[in-house]
């Protein structure tokens, strides 16, 4: 993927608003208000699929997909500004770090207790989910994200008249693109994870944290 020079200011957020950017958290609560984890997970995952394949994502999944873009934006420009309070960190010694109460509160739709678990996140992400936000701000700038998310969508759904098609290829010359496309599942998974362990889900803690 080609990522152009950037001016400095380019590097900072520009779509937060001044609640969210003093209150960065409010954005996760904001994602999870309009998707719902497992409904996110896979489209992103469908839309990895068609990208890197000679798939393409049909109109009413390339909509979805469409419309979660500028919330996938605001939520990596959300965390570069995050700070690690430990609220989200699991124990080294946890018992049972398996415990549904650490990813999951809320069963919606026909979806089990599994299908919430954050099967995209090593060990020590989903033991400090804080992790992956460093991971998403340290591998690429705003820009680059910006870029990114451009390229990867219109990977999934572009097709012409002669059958060509937008497919990423591996190559020696970009040999991490499909890690830097799975890093914002593990965005996802991640948000959802401080989401649950820090409460974000509560009124009184919504309405805490706008006060603050």
């Amino acid at each position: 993927m080609y990522f152009p020079d950037f001016l400095p200011h380019h590097k900072l957020p520009v779509l937060l608003n001044e609640e969210a950017y003093k209150n960065p958290k409010q954005v996760i609560i904001q994602f999870f208000d309009s998707y719902h984890l497992v409904d996110a997970v896979t489209q992103l995952e469908d839309c990895l699929l068609c990208a890197f394949s000679h798939l393409r994502l049909r109109r009413k999944p390339l909509l979805r997909i469409m419309a979660m873009k500028e919330m996938l934006l605001v939520l990596l420009e959300a965390a570069t500004l995050l700070k690690d309070e430990g609220k989200a960190t699991l124990a080294a010694d946890e018992p049972n770090p398996m415990d549904t109460r650490w990813y999951y509160y809320n069963k919606y739709k026909d979806y089990e207790e599994w299908d919430y678990f954050p099967h995209h996140l090593c060990k020590k992400q989903y033991y400090n989910p804080y992790i992956v936000f460093k991971q998403c701000s340290k591998k690429s700038t705003l820009p680059q994200w910006r870029s990114l998310l451009e390229g990867l969508f219109a990977a999934a759904a572009y097709y012409n008249m002669t059958g060509e098609d937008g497919c990423i290829n591996y190559s020696s010359a970009e040999t991490n693109a499909y890690t830097q496309c799975k890093r914002l599942i593990e965005l996802v998974e991640a948000a959802h994870l401080v989401y649950i362990r820090e409460r974000l889900f509560e009124p009184k803690t919504n309405q805490n944290k706008e006060a603050a």
